[in-house]
């Protein structure tokens, strides 16, 4: 991966994301105030799922999305989110997940970024466009899950070397492409 922002930058282009009026309009306190009460219970609700989905999803997606999430039942949700949280597997984590209908990379690395006490990036075009990797250029999911098993430790490492969390990085990452592409 190529970093394309200067990691001296990360804590500007995160703190700019919070003043961004398109960012402020995608209010991050809803998933802040379920994750003590998700990682307490071990699993996402249905509800959750939705709730989180609306949250990660554009406006033009969500109508469709809730849809297909709402195919699964509630012990389904349960199972399968208990089950990803539990493994120690990181790649049958996101698949895990991404066996829930309505439940792709971005809604299924979203669930691992709130919720997993183990800290994940969010699979989003911009943010990936920030770390050097063009998302069209990958079309089956082998070549998804490559790119995701270097995705993860990157940012994890990244994160770690520059001593913020990494919803901070997320931030910075996704604002970066936002102004820079």
């Amino acid at each position: 991966m190529r970093l394309r922002i200067d990691e001296s930058d990360i804590l500007y282009y995160a703190a700019q994301y919070l003043q961004d009026e398109t960012c402020m309009e995608v209010d991050e306190t809803c998933m802040e105030v379920l994750v003590p009460e998700v990682q307490e219970r071990g699993c996402l609700t249905k509800s959750n799922l939705i709730e989180l989905s609306d949250w990660q999803l554009e406006p033009r997606y969500r109508r469709g999305n809730r849809r297909n999430i709402e195919k699964n039942g509630d012990r389904r949700v349960e199972k399968i989110t208990r089950s990803a949280f539990r493994t120690r597997n990181e790649s049958d984590r996101i698949n895990e997940l991404r066996r829930l209908k309505g439940v792709g990379w971005a809604v299924g690395s979203a669930i691992l970024h709130w919720f997993h006490r183990d800290p994940y990036p969010i699979w989003d075009p911009n943010a990936l466009w920030t770390v050097g990797v063009d998302e069209s250029q990958y079309g089956t999911e082998s070549e998804y899950m490559v790119v995701w098993k270097a995705y993860v430790p990157f940012c994890r490492d990244l994160a770690e070397r520059n001593e913020v969390d990494m919803r901070t990085l997320d931030r910075a990452l996704w604002h970066y492409s936002r102004i820079n592409q």
